[in-house]
């Protein structure tokens, strides 16, 4: 999870030990994390991982680089072939999750005369990055928010209200928010989508989705 239960409430400002709105936290918690997610095409919790890449389904045959589906790359347990032998003479980028395949002087294609090429690392982010974590701190404390004032969880998707006290009331409509209506998740991330923008995969723009027959 991008923020935790913990987190959550010393934000909020509950007790640790007040486990009253506990369900309702991490059920939004779960939510907005999975919304980032998709939205990003990545994962963010290091999590250990097994990738096969196909020999037939990359246009790099020659090159002596792969990349990790998730990233920052922590560590690489294993990286063999489709008949089990090992190579371990490789270098990783942990930023990108590039493993180059080299020894002290030349580098090699890991599909030379291999079909696929089966990875296993642990990827994700050890410290989470801040400005995601308040992605996550805002979109739920806004929920919060609505459901400790008995205010409908809906209320503000196309109609929000703004009251001075005694006074007045006004409704507006911002239906035609760019961000909430142009984008997909927008509808849960709101405008703190351009923040997720820079989190975005252009690994998961390729593949489309996080395929489950290549990163299990």
């Amino acid at each position: 999870m991008i923020v935790t239960l913990d987190e959550m409430k010393t934000y909020l400002g509950i007790e640790l030990i007040d486990t009253t709105y506990d369900d309702f936290l991490n059920q939004q918690l779960s939510i907005v994390n999975a919304a980032i997610e998709n939205y990003c095409g990545r994962k963010f919790s290091p999590t250990d991982y097994t990738q096969t890449y196909y020999r037939d389904d990359t246009n790099q045959v020659r090159s002596p680089d792969l990349y990790s589906f998730h990233y920052p790359l922590n560590s690489v347990t294993s990286i063999t072939d489709e008949d089990g032998e090992n190579y371990p003479e490789y270098r990783i980028q942990t930023d990108t999750g590039k493993v180059t395949r080299e020894n002290t002087f030349i580098k090699f294609s890991w599909f030379t005369g291999n079909r696929t090429i089966i990875m296993s690392y642990n990827a994700g982010y050890t410290t989470m990055p801040p400005d995601l974590q308040q992605v996550v701190f805002a979109l739920v404390s806004e929920a919060y928010n609505k459901e400790v004032n008995g205010i409908d969880l809906n209320f503000g998707a196309d109609i929000q209200r703004v009251s001075v006290a005694g006074v007045m009331s006004i409704d507006f409509d911002y239906t035609l928010q760019a961000n909430e209506r142009g984008s997909a998740f927008g509808m849960i991330l709101g405008n703190w989508a351009n923040v997720c923008d820079f989190y975005r995969s252009e690994r998961g723009a390729i593949a489309g989705k996080i395929w489950e027959n290549y990163v299990a």
